[in-house]
């Protein structure tokens, strides 16, 4: 007899967003250590940039037919 009465988990999130808020995360953490270094300046400098190509595509994958269009209303009673 299966007494499990868990729901199967509900993903809020779609993977390239995931992964996009973590690289997020990590790049505006770099730039923010690399900040007042002048020996880390590329580095800085690449790293804003690389953020800048992140929210671009972020922007794009918002508007593209492919990222998940659950509204969040939807979805706030199925997050545990």
């Amino acid at each position: 007899m299966n007494t499990d009465t868990r729901t199967p988990s509900t993903l809020v999130w779609d993977v390239p967003v995931r992964v996009f808020h973590w690289l997020l995360v990590l790049c505006f953490a770099g730039a923010w250590i690399t900040a007042e270094s002048e020996h880390w300046r590329l580095v800085h400098v690449t790293l804003g940039y690389t953020m800048a190509g992140l929210l671009a595509f972020r922007v794009l994958w918002g508007w593209s037919a492919h990222a998940m269009r659950a509204s969040p209303a939807s979805c706030a009673g199925r997050v545990p």
